[in-house]
């Protein structure tokens, strides 16, 4: 069969696969693409980043934006013209606008269902097979707010690359080494790590030799700039925190294996509620313990019994 697959948002490419950072949905969207293309099918991933191959996926340009294609033109043009058998498209109803050349359309979503989004979301039903959630909790959360039929919305789980984890941990030097990692966007929960009086100063008085090492992924928006210096600056001024900035998916794997924790400290109710996180599948298979708050689809993700 043969899959496009349309990925906006952080560039996903070859060169950022080996050597720079990328966010969760465009990691999952990557690592299915991959996967669809290990199974036999074609695959044509539209992103953000520099057309070419990886590991058997074409990547393809998404194109400029304009008032005919908004998900992009050149994405727009060829799903028109070209025969495929499934697009699935990440996070936006947009491309679904137009009729496309595919036998069955999918969209992914990532993020949580928004009332305000309801509109736009099922105006696009007619041209829409299925919608695909990262986890069950997310699954019916979608279906709860756009009210979808029973049947209409199906979980497809993120994934990692699990040969980045191949070598067993040192589990000695892990914990000897009292690191802890945190590893999710800054706003999700950094602060409570990092303000005065937050965890960072009091695990120093317990064991000075506890250390935060923090890394996220290269995804500043202007927004959002005035928080993420602000908690970089606190980063820089705790003695027991170490700030490593965006990582590799390669160079996160060898960091997370000396780590003994992975540590995601935000509560729903205040900031973010969690859809999946790959984070937590990183850190589990670098043999790291999962120490989060009970946040939507942490427990099921991390396979807890029950609330975290």
């Amino acid at each position: 069969m043969k899959f496009f697959f349309y990925i906006p948002g952080m560039p996903a490419d070859a060169n950022v696969m080996a050597n720079l950072s990328l966010g969760g949905s465009e990691s999952a969207g990557m690592y299915m693409s991959r996967e669809l293309v290990r199974l036999g099918h074609e695959v044509k991933a539209f992103t953000n980043g520099q057309p070419g191959w990886w590991d058997g996926v074409e990547i393809c340009p998404i194109g400029q934006s304009n008032q005919t294609y908004q998900e992009g033109e050149i994405f727009g043009r060829q799903s028109e013209i070209e025969p495929h058998d499934v697009l699935i498209v990440q996070r936006t109803p947009a491309p679904f606008l137009r009729m496309k050349n595919s036998k069955i359309n999918l969209m992914s979503m990532h993020d949580l269902a928004r009332m305000r989004n309801r509109g736009q979301i099922k105006g696009t039903l007619w041209n829409c097979q299925g919608i695909l959630g990262v986890s069950d909790w997310h699954s019916a959360q979608i279906k709860e707010v756009y009210d979808f039929p029973d049947g209409y919305v199906h979980t497809i789980r993120n994934g990692i690359d699990l040969s980045l984890y191949d070598v067993v941990p040192n589990y000695q030097r892990k914990w000897r080494g009292k690191k802890i990692i945190y590893a999710s966007r800054p706003e999700r929960g950094l602060v409570n790590f990092v303000k005065p009086d937050g965890i960072m100063d009091k695990l120093r008085a317990i064991d000075p030799d506890i250390t935060l090492v923090v890394c996220c992924y290269d995804n500043v928006t202007e927004e959002m700039r005035p928080l993420y210096q602000h908690l970089w600056a606190r980063c820089h001024e705790l003695p027991n925190v170490e700030l490593l900035g965006n990582l590799s998916k390669r160079a996160l794997a060898e960091v997370m294996r000396d780590c003994t924790s992975l540590v995601y400290p935000v509560v729903p109710e205040t900031a973010h509620e969690e859809t999946s996180c790959i984070s937590v599948m990183e850190a589990q298979a670098a043999g790291c313990n999962v120490i989060a708050c009970a946040n939507g689809a942490i427990g099921e993700t991390a396979n807890f019994p029950g609330d975290i």
